[in-house]
């Protein structure tokens, strides 16, 4: 279980170099498993009770940013957004990848943004990543499940393999490490500790930043 007052928050940018020939390859390792078996797997492999506590932790510091207008949230501040009910751990249960569905709006567009967290010092802190947009000429708000359905094809398949000599379905840690494999400021590291360092020196940042304009009065 995770303990009330535990949870910190971090909200960065990450950028990602993605192989459109590694996408490919991941999807067909998933072809064949639905959602629901994903989210069955993620929560027996992190627990269900765990599990719902952080999808909770995770929305109430996306509510949080908002309230508090850190400029990072622009987006889910001007739009409707749900984040996703999937949430996929790594074999350490200290890495989990999400995905933020955010509607059309007046100031936004249909987008999904890649939503990422992690585990320091028994600690799990949250930050954004990029953002992808789906159809950017459609100006008509998508409904939330289709965009949990691009969501699916574009974000969360790869998260299983199936292993070559049993056939059975398990993690697939590079799903992952593909994601964390430079610091917070997109610079190789050297050390675990010295990774972890950065997100939490980001993260002090972020919390300092605050957005006070008003989107709306620039249309």
């Amino acid at each position: 279980m995770l303990k009330p007052g535990r949870l910190l928050v971090a909200i960065v940018f990450f950028q990602l170099i993605f192989s459109c020939k590694d996408d490919k390859k991941q999807n067909q390792q998933n072809a064949g498993i639905d959602r629901n078996k994903l989210i069955e797997y993620s929560k027996i492999h992190f627990g269900e009770s765990n599990y719902s506590d952080l999808y909770k932790a995770a929305n109430d510091s996306l509510n949080s940013w908002i309230g508090n207008k850190l400029s990072a949230s622009k987006m889910q501040r001007y739009s409707n957004w749900q984040l996703d009910s999937l949430l996929c751990f790594n074999i350490a249960k200290n890495k989990c990848i999400m995905a933020i569905a955010n509607q059309e709006s007046e100031t936004v567009n249909n987008s999904i943004i890649y939503f990422y967290g992690v585990k320091i010092n028994k600690q799990w802190y949250f930050f954004y990543g990029p953002t992808m947009y789906p159809d950017p000429f459609n100006h008509n708000p998508l409904p939330f499940a289709k965009l949990h359905e691009i969501a699916m094809d574009d974000i969360f398949k790869g998260y299983l393999k199936k292993n070559e000599k049993s056939g059975k379905w398990e993690i697939n840690e590079g799903f992952f490490s593909r994601f964390y494999e430079r610091d917070a400021y997109n610079f190789p590291f050297t050390t675990q500790e010295a990774w972890e360092e950065s997100w939490l020196k980001l993260m002090r940042e972020n919390w300092e930043k605050r957005d006070t304009t008003n989107y709306k009065l620039l249309q």
